[in-house]
């Protein structure tokens, strides 16, 4: 019998596969998130000497009434620990910083914003000289809701920076942790470059809007190094006026050399 040819012989192993009684899995559908490849060898991004300088500025209306404040905070990297792929890497940071306008702002203006929380917002707020160590193992989440023990001291540095090397687990814990909030990440585009962490839904945690526009959409931008670019946040309906609403935005304005 004649040897077959490597054609006829490619034909034989796929009819053989196609008669064998092995079940082979179809592949996963893409859920649109990527999934973590654990490439941490790569030197973190952040470096020590360099600071960041940013403004907020915050405006709650609520009928004809409106209530605004601005403030201006800075994250000054100390220390990095960067420990690869043996665990999380941290960074330690200093903050400054001080409220520049206060509006008939108090604490229950801003309780429900991300952006009010983590800054001076009010006169009271307290910004502490003291370093603080910032755990790079989280995504941006929900900063500590100010408590009844005024002043609010800070930095709240945890959202002003991420391990961009861990992106994939980052975006998965983002998309677990506000699930009920329409969590979304988008990868950098060409126009700036930037990770963007998105929320647009209905946030019951919310406490001072009524219940019907408890509604929350904000996005949260870092630079592909990992240090936070922007953030830009509304709460409530803005197309029932008879309701409070919100308007929180906060700004990177000094960065450190490409």
């Amino acid at each position: 019998m004649p040897r077959p040819t490597p054609r006829c012989a490619i034909a034989l192993l796929v009819w053989a596969a196609a008669c064998d009684d092995t079940v082979i899995a179809p592949p996963r559908p893409d859920s649109g998130i990527a999934t973590p490849d654990g490439a941490t060898s790569d030197v973190l991004a952040l470096m020590a000497g360099w600071s960041f300088r940013y403004r907020a500025t915050l405006t709650r209306r609520e009928g004809t009434n409106e209530f605004s404040s601005i403030y201006e905070i800075t994250q000054a990297i100390t220390a990095v620990d960067d420990r690869r792929a043996s665990g999380p890497s941290s960074i330690t940071a200093t903050a400054t910083g001080m409220n520049l306008l206060l509006d008939n702002w108090d604490i229950t203006k801003g309780l429900d914003s991300w952006v009010a929380r983590i800054g001076p917002s009010e006169l009271g707020d307290a910004v502490s000289p003291l370093p603080a160590t910032i755990e790079l193992s989280g995504p941006p989440d929900v900063p500590p809701r100010p408590g009844a023990g005024r002043p609010k001291t800070l930095p709240q540095g945890e959202i002003f920076f991420i391990d961009t090397r861990r992106i994939g687990e980052l975006r998965i814990a983002f998309s677990e942790t506000h699930a009920a909030i329409g969590a979304m990440t988008f990868p950098p585009d060409e126009a700036d470059g930037r990770w963007r962490f998105s929320l647009d839904g209905m946030d019951r945690d919310m406490l001072t809007y009524p219940m019907a526009v408890q509604q929350r959409r904000m996005d949260i931008e870092y630079d592909p190094r990992g240090f936070l670019t922007s953030i830009s946040e509304r709460l409530g309906d803005f197309d029932d006026m008879t309701q409070p609403t919100g308007a929180f935005s906060l700004s990177l304005v000094s960065t450190p050399p490409p």
